[in-house]
């Protein structure tokens, strides 16, 4: 799996829904660089665990990965 990729600013509101409850993308974190995408990381599996057990208030899956394309 690839490490986190920093998102730019712009990306993080029209897409991953930053602040937008459960349309924000639940792989969406933030590191010592910015916003990060976390779906291509091995932290993937962890944030799928805790969405499908309820325990995350974004729930969006907003695209295939920062990076990814």
């Amino acid at each position: 799996m690839k490490h986190s990729t920093v998102i730019p600013v712009k990306y993080v509101e029209e897409t991953c829904k930053m602040g937008q409850g459960k349309e924000c993308c639940r792989y969406l974190g933030v590191g010592s660089k910015g916003w990060e995408c976390l779906k291509l990381t091995t932290f993937k599996k962890v944030i799928d665990a805790r969405h499908d057990a309820g325990e995350m208030i974004a729930q969006g899956d907003n695209c295939g990965g920062y990076g990814s394309n």
